[in-house]
């Protein structure tokens, strides 16, 4: 006696066996589904798995996202870690700002591309007043500096101090004048 397949099914081996379904159904472990499972994908009205290491995927090469510890690079590809020049957010390895070498978030620099310098979490290509540039980081100068070329080397003072021989001082030494 012929028994006929369950609806969804075009073609089965027992009832509940499918072998091919009716369109827009899709055939995943021999049942008709109405899309695919999780790390699966749709190909000629089957369900075929993702790679490994993909928790969701648009084709066998193609991850859309990835299992637990692992990152989708910028290849959608599943990696332990992103590239220097990339940080990681949603599970994602995303481009830093053209402006840092390494970074925490896009715009929070954690080293800068030389010859800029490290300010705070952004990279300048200047320090601002009362900093001056040490190993690429914006470091401040002494107290009543406001322009200096090094810690030891204030080439201009606020209004209340005098320069005298590259420090601030409240006023001129002995043998000396403004």
């Amino acid at each position: 006696m012929c028994i006929g397949c369950q609806a969804s099914c075009l073609e089965c081996s027992t009832l509940t066996a499918c072998t091919i379904c009716r369109s827009p159904y899709l055939l995943s472990a021999s049942r008709c589904v109405n899309k695919c499972p999780i790390s699966s994908f749709a190909l000629s009205g089957s369900c075929l798995p993702c790679n490994e290491s993909c928790l969701t995927c648009s084709d066998a090469l193609t991850c859309d996202s990835c299992t637990a510890s692992l990152v989708l690079s910028y290849l959608r590809k599943c990696e332990s870690s992103c590239r220097s020049t990339e940080y990681i957010a949603e599970g994602k390895c995303l481009n830093c700002s053209s402006t840092c070498r390494t970074c925490r978030t896009q715009n929070e620099c954690l080293t800068c591309n030389s010859p800029q310098s490290m300010h705070n979490v952004s990279c300048v290509d200047t320090c601002p007043h009362s900093t001056f540039s040490r190993d690429g980081v914006c470091q401040l100068c002494q107290d009543s500096c406001l322009v200096c070329r090094s810690i030891d080397q204030c080439t201009k003072c606020n209004n209340a101090t005098v320069l005298s021989q590259g420090r601030c001082v409240g006023r001129c030494p002995n043998s000396t004048y403004t």
